[in-house]
């Protein structure tokens, strides 16, 4: 089952990020987070300064909650501990 997160970003309203095939999420310790995803998909988020890798702890803690939780329930809103300004997948 597909996972997803919604979170809101800066200028654009909730934005919704899959959650699912993720291999690892990464925060730099400064201004991007960026989750990697199997097959070499990637999504960056462009967030405020971050140097406790707070927005990456707050995206791990929720992808692992979504998989706890029953294969109906495919979905959660988050509220981004930092501001996340935009969100680019390549």
């Amino acid at each position: 089952m597909e996972k997803f997160i919604k979170l809101a970003v800066t200028g654009s309203g909730i934005e919704t990020l899959s959650l699912s095939n993720v291999k690892m999420i990464i925060g730099n310790g400064t201004t991007s987070t960026v989750v990697h995803y199997l097959g070499g998909a990637k999504a960056t988020l462009t967030n405020a300064s971050d140097t406790n890798y707070t927005l990456e702890n707050q995206l791990q803690n929720a992808m692992v909650s979504l998989y706890q939780n029953s294969w109906t329930n495919n979905q959660d809103t988050i509220t981004p501990v930092v501001a996340v300004s935009a969100i680019e997948v390549s």
